[in-house]
């Protein structure tokens, strides 16, 4: 618009008018059939968004592990801790089985560390760096509720701490970076990397959503995990390393079955519906916006066309006006007749034609002509 502008304050010129009115025709004609492919693109884009399941496929998510009592009852495996070594958060939903003080879910081992990191279902212990830690007088843990129990830690503060249902319950330093190199295990304990399980210090319960992330979160966040079972945890994907929609498709040993928390599945299938529903309502919405702006533009068309016409009849007319200044141009240097024969023929002659009328030329007018006079000051 802006050059449009200044191109036609600088002058009219055909040929960049003919560039501009295949421009307008292009945005008017081809720019809605070219909105109308990004509006299906951003159906079908949305529509894959918002379809449950669709960010994590099939019903994993919704998985909940029930571990055996037995030392062969868990899940083993060596994942990449090298994110971890600075930053770690541990967290899950548990529901404790058993009575007794050993009930091990989540244990990390290293050749360097053989209780690396360990957490029991009632608090008895909690290994941080090898060292352990007896929590049972900070929280109470009921047999047969589910609860939310986090571990986190990071270099940056040298501390590690204890949260049970979103409450921070403890806290401790702990100034060194993680080993890594070593295996995961839930169920049971470690003495070194996959070995030393034992029947005392099987998990016998269920685990939902264990997580593994790869900073420290802070308080509120673990407020936010820890204030419904059913959380969306996608939300913290970008720092969620190890999943539990890929922990639930891990080699299990011995009895650990899987049952479904069709709580979660129903309300997020619910969630998800409200959501598509929103945005088919703003696609809606788009759709008529988009069809006036069609409108727009073929009214635009419609009015470039009606333009275009006046410019070429304008230039068809100053084409015309040029032609006739250049014919009137070389007519003014035709040669003059020298023999005056009227006071016109003086006027038109060597001594006269565009010259400025004085006194003395005014002199010889007045003989010829007195009302020659009126002239005087002009150029002819």
């Amino acid at each position: 618009d802006c050059l449009l502008v200044h191109n036609l304050s600088s002058g009219i010129n055909a040929e960049y008018g003919q560039s501009q009115k295949s421009l307008f025709k292009t945005i008017a004609k081809d720019g809605p059939s070219k909105m109308l492919k990004m509006l299906i693109l951003a159906i079908a884009l949305m529509g894959f968004l918002v379809t449950p399941g669709s960010a994590v496929t099939g019903d994993e998510p919704y998985k909940v592990l029930q571990f055996g009592t037995s030392a062969s009852d868990y899940i083993l495996f060596t994942p990449d801790m090298t994110p971890f070594q600075n930053a770690l958060t541990v967290c899950a939903w548990i529901r404790r089985r058993q009575s007794g003080n050993y009930h091990t879910w989540f244990s990390y081992s290293t050749s360097s560390s053989g209780k690396e990191i360990e957490i029991t279902d009632n608090g008895y212990y909690a290994y941080m760096f090898g060292s352990g830690y007896n929590l049972q007088s900070k929280y109470t843990i009921s047999s047969g509720a589910w609860f939310h129990n986090c571990l986190s830690w990071d270099t940056s503060s040298n501390t590690f701490n204890i949260y049970i249902n979103g409450g921070l319950v403890y806290s401790a330093t702990k100034s060194r970076s993680l080993y890594t190199g070593g295996t995961m295990l839930f169920g049971n304990e470690q003495d070194s990397p996959g070995s030393g399980m034992d029947t005392s210090y099987d998990f016998g319960g269920e685990m939902y959503q264990l997580n593994v992330y790869d900073k420290k979160l802070d308080g509120a966040e673990i407020a936010k995990l820890a204030s419904d079972k059913c959380f969306d945890v996608e939300e913290f994907n970008e720092v969620r390393r190890i999943r539990w929609e890929n922990i639930v498709k891990l080699s299990r040993s011995g009895s650990v079955r899987e049952t479904m928390e069709n709580t979660c599945a129903i309300q997020h299938a619910v969630q998800r519906k409200s959501k598509l529903n929103e945005t088919i309502t703003q696609l809606n919405r788009t759709e008529v916006e988009l069809a006036e702006t069609i409108t727009q533009l073929n009214t635009t068309e419609v009015e470039l066309n009606r333009t275009e016409t006046q410019l070429l009849t304008s230039l068809k007319e100053i084409q015309a006006l040029n032609e006739t200044i250049a014919t009137l141009k070389e007519q003014a240097k035709c040669p003059l007749n020298e023999t005056v024969t009227s006071y016109w023929d003086l006027l038109y002659s060597g001594d006269f034609f565009e010259g400025e009328i004085t006194t003395e030329k005014l002199q010889i007018f007045q003989k010829t002509q007195e009302k020659l006079e009126y002239f005087k000051g002009t150029r002819i």
